[in-house]
């Protein structure tokens, strides 16, 4: 084939394919929608696994983690680990009087907390949300050696 019917062949597919694109869906503010698919992608991906013999696989997303049955909080008020449950009233966990900050574990059985046991050393501790258990995690003699 000659280097000028090449040319014209290959601006006759750009032609078309520029053609092609003013008829893809275009996003408006005015209709909200589901987020925009990548189709060329999507018939490039399907084209291609054609091809391969292979049958197009849907992907299924990953369902959305399930929402916990209510609310949970832990804080610290005064120094001290309290927690609150939905429905109930502030539950004070402990009474140290130095705890600097808490976090609840993810199914809110138990709140880890970091506590200063003297201007330069901190320990983490644990206790569970009714109050019971309160145990070291690691204490300030472990944080030294580390």
């Amino acid at each position: 084939m000659p280097a000028k019917q090449k040319i014209i062949l290959v601006l006759a597919i750009l032609l078309l394919a520029s053609l092609g694109c003013e008829y893809l869906p275009t996003p408006t503010p005015e209709q909200p929608g589901p987020p925009p698919v990548d189709i060329v992608a999507t018939a490039v991906s399907a084209t291609l696994t054609a091809a391969a013999g292979e049958s197009p696989t849907t992907e299924t997303p990953e369902p959305m983690p399930e929402a916990p049955p209510h609310l949970r909080i832990a804080f610290v008020k005064d120094g001290n680990v309290w927690f609150w449950e939905e429905g109930g009233a502030p539950l004070a966990l402990t009474s140290l009087g130095d705890v600097l900050d808490v976090v609840l574990s993810d199914d809110g059985l138990v709140v880890a907390f970091v506590r200063q046991v003297d201007p330069t050393h901190e320990e983490l501790h644990a206790v569970n949300t009714d109050g019971s258990g309160l145990r070291p995690l690691v204490i300030s003699a472990t944080f030294d050696t580390m």
